[in-house]
């Protein structure tokens, strides 16, 4: 490399560096500076008289992005024009322990990419899966309203057919009162068909009095016998019209004891089916209470569940992040003790002292001990938090496994 670096000809490191940016970045070197010459174009004035000067602008910039993150930081537009071979040996030595260290550690990196990206996806359809919930939940609590309402109306119907019953009491007790009233005056008229029977008795018992004393006058008796037809008659017409009125009261009695009995009957049948209703709707609001009751519980266990994820996820996140800035941090300083090392390298090849060239080989020796030291202690980190990673899938593992299980149990419960 350093006797290809010994002839610096600009238009072939030109090429080379295309090729380079071409094999770290995947794209083409002509369609990054085209993309972005023309975006130049709309803010430059007769941008087509820069074309060439903004596509070597445009590809030093490329460059330098690609090669800061090899440790090349101060890459310029002087390295494209006017390449030096100590120049160049420091950046392809910067790209070449690039390309060494992405390539080992770039499976690892796609592992765990991948591993996120699965993780977001879990994440993302546990979400999906909270809000088909909070879906569930508000359809529940709208059918909630829904039998609160059919609820507020048997309440209602109970309360007429209370009315109603209170009317039929009311009713009962007047009914009830004109039978006490008709049973009095039946009473009565007995009572009075009683004296009347007696009174006939006594006028009969005086017409055979009478007719045993028969006297010489003839006129007298025939007086007297027309007056005792007369008030017998008169007692008849008596007894014949409180019988019809016994008939009437007795007719009016039975109306009324049939009456009572088809309203008592009424009375029961409303009181049976106001007692239905109560039971059906108490029945009703029992289940709607333990249903309201359990679907509450199951909620609060899943938003418990999903919080406890979330603050597990989060905490992980950022034991995750720590360990990947410190990583970034040790190969930082492993860069830059590579680039050092190169620099040292530089100088042994441009110095022609023995006595320097032992010195640097001593460092260089020192340093390669320390970057090997620093690589075992960089791969044990990187396994420390691998195992923090896989830690961290287990226990994100466990809980997605059991929010599926809550929303199993609570699609079973609002299935049933």
């Amino acid at each position: 490399m350093a006797k290809s670096c010994s002839h610096s000809q600009p238009r072939k490191w030109y090429g080379f560096f295309g090729i380079l940016f071409e094999h770290l970045t995947g794209r083409q070197a002509d369609t990054v500076t085209q993309s972005r010459f023309h975006t130049l174009s709309y803010c430059i004035e007769h941008g087509e008289l820069h074309e060439e000067s903004m596509a070597l602008m445009t590809f030093t910039l490329a460059l330098q992005r690609v090669f800061c993150a090899a440790g090349v930081t101060d890459f310029s537009v002087r390295d494209l024009i006017d390449p030096k071979p100590t120049r160049l040996v420091r950046i392809m030595s910067g790209a070449i322990n690039f390309i060494r260290f992405r390539d080992v550690r770039t499976e690892v990196f796609d592992k765990k990419k991948e591993e996120l990206e699965r993780r977001r996806y879990i994440y993302d359809h546990v979400l999906k899966e909270n809000a088909e919930l909070k879906k569930t939940l508000a359809a529940k609590r709208e059918d909630h309203g829904v039998q609160m309402v059919t609820m507020k109306q048997l309440q209602e119907q109970n309360d007429v057919i209370s009315t109603r019953l209170q009317e039929l009491h009311k009713q009962r007790e007047v009914i009830q009162k004109g039978l006490a009233e008709a049973k009095k005056e039946l009473s009565e008229r007995n009572a009075a068909n009683d004296q009347l029977r007696v009174n006939i008795l006594t006028a009969q018992a005086e017409g055979d009095k009478l007719s045993q004393r028969i006297v010489q006058s003839p006129e007298r008796v025939k007086v007297e016998q027309e007056q005792a037809k007369n008030r017998i008659l008169a007692l008849r017409c008596e007894v014949a019209e409180n019988q019809t009125r016994l008939l009437e009261l007795q007719r009016r009695e039975k109306d009324t004891t049939d009456k009572q009995q088809n309203a008592e009957k009424a009375v029961r049948l409303l009181r049976d089916i106001t007692n239905d209703k109560l039971l059906e709707v108490e029945k009703e609001i029992a289940c709607l209470r333990d249903s309201r009751h359990d679907m509450h519980t199951k909620q609060q266990s899943l938003m418990s569940k999903q919080e406890n994820q979330k603050q597990v996820l989060t905490s992980r996140q950022d034991k995750l992040s720590k360990q990947d800035l410190k990583y970034h941090n040790k190969k930082a300083n492993l860069q830059e003790q590579i680039a050092q090392l190169s620099h040292l390298k530089e100088k042994l090849q441009a110095s022609s002292c023995e006595s320097e060239k032992m010195r640097v080989i001593q460092e260089k020796e020192r340093l390669q001990e320390e970057v090997k030291r620093l690589t075992m202690k960089l791969e044990k980190s990187i396994e420390n938090a691998n195992g923090l990673y896989f830690e961290i899938i287990q226990q994100v593992d466990k809980m997605n496994v059991d929010v599926a299980n809550g929303i199993s149990e609570f699609r079973q419960l609002m299935t049933e």
